[in-house]
């Protein structure tokens, strides 16, 4: 899976689902002040960006992707309430590559 700044290309994390949830649990980027040896500051903490989590065309991932939006289906049973059209087209997506891989 990759962590992504929401919006960009720009990947700042790569790792297993589990790994990236847990990394970045608030779905925040993460900034430090950063400094030198003697303690200078050499570059100041920026304000956190909005990350978004990418699931990569792997098998693990997209299988990664059908079970952590199995709970979707499980609330629509329950509930009635329905799942997501992004949701339904990425689950969709997996199924078709998953089947054809």
């Amino acid at each position: 899976m990759l962590v992504k700044i929401k919006g960009t290309e720009e990947v700042i994390f790569r790792s297993t689902p589990s790994q990236c949830k847990d990394a970045y649990p608030d779905k925040v980027e993460k900034t430090f002040n950063t400094y030198d040896d003697n303690g200078v500051l050499l570059k100041p903490a920026t304000s956190p960006r909005p990350v978004e989590f990418v699931y990569e065309k792997t098998r693990f991932e997209q299988q990664a992707l059908l079970n952590d939006t199995d709970w979707y289906l499980t609330r629509k049973i329950e509930t009635g309430e329905s799942i997501p059209d992004d949701i339904q087209q990425s689950r969709a997506e997996a199924r078709a590559f998953l089947s054809s891989s």
